[in-house]
């Protein structure tokens, strides 16, 4: 990966790390399919074995140089966060229990990254230690079907951060769990996180969810909608102006390292006679 990120940089020395991230992503090739892989709905494929596939060095210096077919490249906005609190309730997940939490999040935002924070407690019913080895922490993006969709139906985009395994770590503390199977996606959607206790009566315990958080990262669906809620209205403008007054590297439009004149002259442009589609 060294060498091809190499080459890359050579033939476009204003990559950043996430540009490089996403050419590789965009142009991975997928290598031994099965069922290990999963196609999230902007069409990224993904495997807990081989990651985003096989790096191909032609296809991703083609990407960053807009030859071969690929359309001229353009780098990727400043990365922006959306932090949505999950309200838990401290809810108790006992021995074969499940505890499923949708959350309707509204970020219209073309997604990178998407992190789950977690804070849960464990105690045990036996004289073994209360560890976190029993839990299972998972979530899942739900995306409605297309007009003429081939799958059909309901589909989803799953991460699994931890499977039943040994481990006597007494609960998670801030623990922070990382996904990109959900690269290019929408952040607008129903997001499922799940907690399932697969301690039996042999060896219970139970855990107490206590927080939860949802984070994601990415940039704008559009650039019109700067406060990403779907809505191109005064909100967006306002949100604009001040990321440009206290000078946020994302507010940097035209990609020229300074956030200056020329990128609210290009903001005017761009929120008020363009918009959205």
């Amino acid at each position: 990966m060294a060498g091809v990120t190499a080459l890359m940089m050579e033939a476009n020395d204003n990559l950043s790390w996430r540009d490089v991230m996403e050419a590789i992503v965009r142009t991975a090739a997928t290598i031994d399919p099965g069922p290990g892989w999963q196609t999230n709905q902007a069409g990224i494929d993904h495997s807990y074995e081989y990651g985003h596939g096989l790096i191909d060095a032609f296809e991703a210096v083609s990407f960053v140089t807009g030859t071969n077919g690929y359309p001229a490249w353009e780098p990727l906005l400043g990365e922006r966060q959306i932090i949505v609190p999950i309200t838990t309730n401290a809810v108790l997940v006992g021995p074969g229990d499940t505890e499923t939490l949708p959350i309707a999040v509204t970020a219209n935002m073309r997604l990178e990254h998407v992190e789950l924070l977690m804070n849960v407690t464990t105690i045990s019913h036996t004289e073994k230690p209360p560890g976190i080895g029993p839990l299972e922490i998972e979530i899942e993006r739900i995306w409605p079907p297309q007009q003429g969709d081939r799958f059909g139906g309901q589909h989803k985009t799953q991460s699994i951060f931890t499977v039943a395994r040994d481990d006597p770590t007494v609960s998670y503390n801030d623990a922070l769990f990382t996904s990109v199977r959900h690269w290019r996606e929408t952040g607008t959607a129903t997001w499922k996180v799940r907690l399932r206790n697969t301690s039996d009566s042999q060896d219970p315990v139970t855990a107490t969810w206590n927080t939860a958080e949802l984070r994601f990262y990415g940039t704008p669906k559009c650039i019109a909608d700067w406060d990403m809620d779907g809505d191109v209205d005064v909100f967006d403008d306002i949100a604009y102006r001040l990321d440009h007054f206290n000078g946020n590297p994302w507010a940097d439009l035209n990609h020229d390292q300074d956030v200056d004149q020329d990128d609210l002259d290009l903001w005017e442009f761009v929120h008020y006679p363009a918009g959205c589609p």
